[in-house]
């Protein structure tokens, strides 16, 4: 009777075995995309009264200050202007502008070297005045010789050449009534010093003018 029992199948499918949970919730959040929950919004509420997000604030852009034109050089900005002198005169030839630049430097040189004390300033100030107006009466002179350049015989130009040297003849002879002053009130190692400077300056002078 055992026999005729029949042995239950062997091949009887399996029933699957369902997935966990947590095998589900892994696989969910490796192949859905986030999913963004809206928050509850209590009734009654205006839409307007919910907090909006931020918006992006554009920074104000600084204004462009306007260029201001260039303005157009005038012509007559090339032309040279005459030197003033510390005077307070103004040269129109080319060899006054020349002493000119040069004079003030001569002055301070001369002084320096004489070793002027406070007390023998007032002289000096008296025959540096009387250099600076020989320089302005010696422009005068070139610039009428200037003007005249290209135009002159011969005759005439020697006549200007002359009318140059009587210039500087007078200019020396106007140097002498300060300096003399000057010269008194130097000591005797200043009086050296100023013997060796113009014998030095008078000889360079005379080459130069031979």
């Amino acid at each position: 009777m055992a026999r005729d029992l029949q042995a239950p199948d062997q091949t009887m499918t399996r029933t699957p075995r369902r997935p966990s949970l947590a095998l589900l919730l892994a696989m969910g959040a490796m192949a859905l995309p986030p999913v963004a929950v809206a928050q509850p919004v209590a009734p009654g509420v205006p839409a307007a009264a919910l907090p909006q997000a931020p918006a992006m604030v554009q920074a104000p852009t600084a204004p462009v200050p306007p260029v201001a034109p260039v303005a157009a050089p005038s012509p007559m900005a090339a032309a040279p202007t005459p030197t003033s002198s510390g005077s307070g005169a103004t040269f129109q030839s080319k060899v006054g502008r020349e002493k000119a630049a040069k004079i003030e430097t001569r002055i301070a040189r001369l002084h320096k070297a004489l070793r002027i004390t406070p007390a023998q300033e007032p002289l000096w100030q008296n025959f540096a005045a009387v250099m600076r107006q020989n320089v302005v009466e010696l422009d005068g002179v070139y610039a009428k010789r200037e003007s005249q350049y290209g135009a002159m015989n011969a005759v005439q130009d020697l006549q200007s050449y002359a009318a140059v040297q009587e210039a500087n003849a007078r200019n020396v002879q106007m140097l002498l009534p300060p300096f003399q002053a000057l010269y008194d009130s130097l000591s005797p190692e200043q009086k050296t010093a100023a013997d060796a400077t113009f014998e030095h300056t008078t000889s360079k002078a005379l080459q130069k003018s031979g």
